[in-house]
């Protein structure tokens, strides 16, 4: 039961530590990065993975503008039916 629950725990954290890891530049890199291991498509939640980062809010628009053009264009190819799973198009 508390091994369940330890493993639960890490299953949700991973990712966001994963993230955390990445170095901020190449901006794309971040971008790809959090879309593919976070999957969340919030501009609030990308700002907050800045924040903890420590990247300076002075880069936070040209960041914010990125993931928008990402996450608009990975949603188009699921509407077009194509997978995108870390990094790779299927």
């Amino acid at each position: 039961s508390y091994i369940k629950r330890v493993n639960q725990s890490m299953t949700k954290i991973d990712p966001l530590l994963k993230t955390l890891q990445v170095r901020p530049s190449p901006a794309e890199g971040l971008v790809q990065a959090y879309l593919n291991l976070i999957g969340d498509r919030s501009d609030a939640n990308f700002k907050r993975i800045l924040e903890l980062k420590g990247v300076p809010k002075k880069d936070h628009s040209h960041l914010l503008e990125l993931f928008s053009i990402h996450r608009d264009g990975a949603g188009d190819l699921r509407q077009q039916g194509i997978t995108h799973r870390r990094g790779v198009v299927v």
